[in-house]
């Protein structure tokens, strides 16, 4: 793909819908839009690559019920049981170093665990959802909101003996599960685990498990909505292939372009900031400008914003 000329994004990017997109993508932004018609839908992004390139690169709709704040290229997004495969990730990790072992007893590592018939139950067993702890009855809404006290309840649940060793979907309690044997062997909760094991490796933001910290640069809020403006459409912003490699934060909380330098980083910043291809800036003295590479694009926020 060469890039998306104006005549082709104005043709695949339907009213309302902001970003980029390669004509041919079409439909695909069509469909997508249709699933906000209005404020009460909320909103969305949509991003598909295509051989490890951007082709598609799209938001729209609200990011509140009320239908007052629109929704932004960095507005973050519950992604409810993606959370299973973090974690389970995570516990891939902890054994790719011999710390756990899949035909292990979870008991082994979580001795808590093991009452009420539960200490056959296999690390293997409980990430296939074959341990028979799909249900689990009697929890408050306070004891919801408590991780540390929902491991315990598990571990001393009793085991479903109808349910044990089929496959039975823990739509609720695998979280927990995985939490539970993680902090058994590490020591770290979830939330500390996916930051240091998947987000920090990877170098990204976007991924936290729980609200994430006041100091993170890609999920913020928005300081003023009233003085707030979505980033429309414009003829700079556009899918272009291949993209330079850039990591995580070409130029992040910088207050002026970066200048100097040939490394594909400095490169990518200089492009993108300087030139504008995907980026609005509003350089004074009250803002600054936060370039995140997931479209390697800059957005704007006070100094003051918290997650």
């Amino acid at each position: 793909m060469t890039g998306v000329n104006n005549r082709e994004r104005s043709a695949t990017l339907p009213h309302g819908i902001q970003g980029a997109a390669d004509a041919s993508f079409a439909c695909t932004v069509r469909a997508f839009s249709q699933l906000f018609p209005g404020r009460r839908f909320g909103g969305g992004a949509l991003a598909v690559y295509l051989h490890g390139e951007p082709v598609v690169d799209v938001w729209t709709g609200y990011a509140d019920r009320r239908g007052t704040e629109y929704w932004t290229a960095d507005t973050g997004a519950m992604v409810w049981s993606v959370t299973k495969g973090m974690a389970s990730t995570v516990i891939h990790r902890l054994a790719d170093r011999g710390l756990i072992d899949y035909d292990t007893p979870v008991a082994e590592y979580w001795p808590e665990f093991g009452a009420n018939g539960k200490a056959e139950i296999t690390v293997r067993d409980a990430m296939r959802h074959r341990a028979g702890l799909s249900q689990l009855n009697g929890v408050s809404k306070a004891e919801l909101l408590d991780h540390q006290a929902m491991e315990s309840r598990l571990a001393a649940a009793s085991v479903n003996k109808v349910l044990y060793g089929k496959p039975a979907y823990h739509a609720l309690t695998y979280g927990w599960l995985m939490s539970g044997l993680a902090r058994a062997v590490t020591g770290k909760g979830m939330r500390v685990l996916i930051r240091e094991e998947l987000a920090g490796p990877l170098n990204t933001d976007g991924l936290h498990l729980g609200r994430p910290p006041a100091d993170s640069l890609c999920s913020f809020t928005r300081p003023d909505s009233t003085a707030y403006q979505p980033w429309t459409s414009s003829p700079e912003r556009s899918i272009t292939s291949p993209l330079a490699p850039c990591n995580v934060y070409t130029c992040a909380a910088t207050r002026s372009c970066p200048s100097g330098g040939n490394s594909a980083n400095q490169r990518c910043a200089r492009r993108n900031c300087v030139e504008g291809r995907e980026a609005s800036w509003k350089m004074n003295e009250e803002v600054t400008a936060i370039c995140v590479s997931s479209a390697t694009r800059c957005r704007n926020a006070s100094p003051g914003c918290r997650a």
